[in-house]
């Protein structure tokens, strides 16, 4: 599962929910219709129902069991690395679906999950969203106060920002969650800039330390390689970290741009193409925004 950054332009503050509709994964069964299309997986379930076998084990006395039955376990195996150790007088066999389910459809409900055929198109299947980005969405979130403005609204404190600390300085320091796109500054911050470009120099150039410098802000998760891979270039990066950035971006016309196809756990194809090409898609778009209109910042979830 993944958080990432959504900048939404709007021409007023209550779009925001109309224009992310079109991309709801169908996760709860609640996104709206218009955006569905139904999967039809009876033909291809069918054909392994007709042809398909599980691996099963046989007891001397003739009694069928699963290959992960607890019986088997082995109790040395690890919980994550679970081991099973078949007795002598058992046998694995493989045992055709046709002869463990004795109908297609008490094959589909047993072991495949289907209670009945879609209520609509009479068939088994389901129903998804081809475009869906997101399962769920709040404005802020992780990345409140992202915005910096001379006015706008700052988003409901969430279970991620607990101190109140925290909350008082996003406030003073003039960060939302929405404002109208003539109140943002979109300039870099220089001392991000700095401390973005040394990072660089250090840890992907391997420039040596200066006497005053820690070497734990030099260390990342990621390697070298990732670094160069996604931004090319020192400058690219620390642009990236000083400037406004989002992973992505919704139109006033709904239209989603982003840096890539985001994955579970931050896993992305996100490369420095991609990259280069939503950062100037991204300029494009707001080159020709009414400054009256609203960018808000959305934590998606996916």
């Amino acid at each position: 599962m993944s958080h990432f950054a959504v900048a939404v332009i709007s021409r007023t503050p209550e779009e925001v929910e109309r224009l992310l509709a079109p991309y709801q994964e169908n996760n709860m069964g609640n996104c709206p219709s218009e955006y569905l299309e139904f999967v039809d997986e009876e033909e291809m379930c069918r054909g392994s129902y007709e042809t398909g076998f599980m691996k099963k084990i046989v007891s001397p006395d003739g009694q069928l069991f699963d290959v992960d039955d607890p019986q088997f376990r082995d109790p040395d195996s690890h919980a994550f690395e679970r081991k099973y150790v078949i007795p002598a007088d058992y046998k694995e066999i493989l045992v055709s679906f046709r002869d463990l389910y004795p109908t297609f459809e008490n094959y589909m409900k047993e072991y495949c999950g289907y209670d009945e055929r879609d209520n609509e198109i009479g068939r088994y299947g389901y129903w998804t969203n081809p475009n869906s980005k997101w399962d769920y969405w709040r404005i802020g979130g992780r990345f409140r106060g992202l915005l910096k403005a001379s006015k706008g609204t700052l988003g409901e404190l969430s279970w991620e920002y607990t101190m109140d600390k925290e909350n008082r300085y996003l406030e003073a320091a003039g960060q939302y969650d929405q404002a109208q796109i003539k109140d943002i500054d979109f300039s870099l911050d220089q001392e991000l800039y700095n401390k973005a470009a040394r990072f660089w120099e250090v840890y992907v150039e391997k420039a040596p330390l200066k006497p005053e410098e820690n070497p734990e802000a030099f260390d990342s998760f990621y390697t070298p390689e990732h670094y160069k891979q996604l931004y090319e270039s020192k400058e690219s990066y620390a642009k990236e970290q000083a400037g406004f950035s989002t992973w992505a971006l919704v139109t006033p016309e709904g239209e989603w741009y982003q840096k890539g196809d985001m994955g579970w756990w931050a896993t992305h194809n996100g490369t420095a193409e991609s990259f280069r090409n939503f950062s100037e898609a991204f300029e494009r778009i707001l080159s020709k925004c009414d400054p009256e209109w609203y960018i808000t910042v959305v934590d998606c979830h996916i």
